[in-house]
């Protein structure tokens, strides 16, 4: 009986959280968690094993990997993003660190938003310096390498634009 309690003692101190802690999400295969998130980060081009492809073929390939209570969209990108993107790039695949990478973001009807239509700030520190430009063509979001400041920033791609690789994620659907 005392080694059943103590047992369930030793349960309730391993599993307690402090406050405010959540636990990483459990990621779909082939998907990592990332600032809480899960995330695939395409690397068939830098295998050698796909060429670049256009914002809507990134958007298509990453749909498909929507799995059995998953739903899949091109990420979403904010400054903590960003830091863990750009630290598991350079940890795990330091071979991509000068790639560039699609991502949900898109301009519509002349207004940046994400896949989920939630709007992108023009002045958030996502973007490279100049951008978004307001004269600028691009209606598609890319991630691109700033070796100033070793961190990603996200600049504005023409339609016709191909990229080498995107960043997918997946969210659990609500039963």
């Amino acid at each position: 009986m005392r080694g059943t309690a103590a047992a369930l003692c030793l349960l309730a101190v391993l599993t307690t959280r402090a406050p405010g802690a959540t636990a990483a999400p459990r990621c779909p295969a082939d998907f990592v968690s990332l600032d809480g998130r899960c995330v695939h980060i395409y690397t068939e081009n830098y295998a050698g094993n796909a060429p670049a492809m256009t914002w809507p073929s990134a958007k298509a390939l990453c749909a498909a990997k929507a799995t059995d209570g998953w739903s899949t969209e091109l990420a979403t990108v904010n400054e903590a993003f960003l830091t863990k993107f750009t630290a598991h790039v350079v940890s795990e695949i330091p071979g991509m660190t000068g790639y560039i990478f699609w991502t949900g973001g898109s301009k519509v009807n002349g207004v940046w938003q994400w896949t989920d239509t939630a709007p992108i700030d023009p002045l958030a520190y996502i973007w490279y310096m100049s951008s978004p430009n307001p004269d600028s063509t691009g209606v598609y979001g890319m991630l691109v390498p700033s070796g100033a400041n070793n961190r990603f920033y996200m600049l504005e791609y023409d339609e016709s634009n191909v990229g080498p690789s995107f960043i997918c994620e997946a969210k659990a659907l609500v039963a």
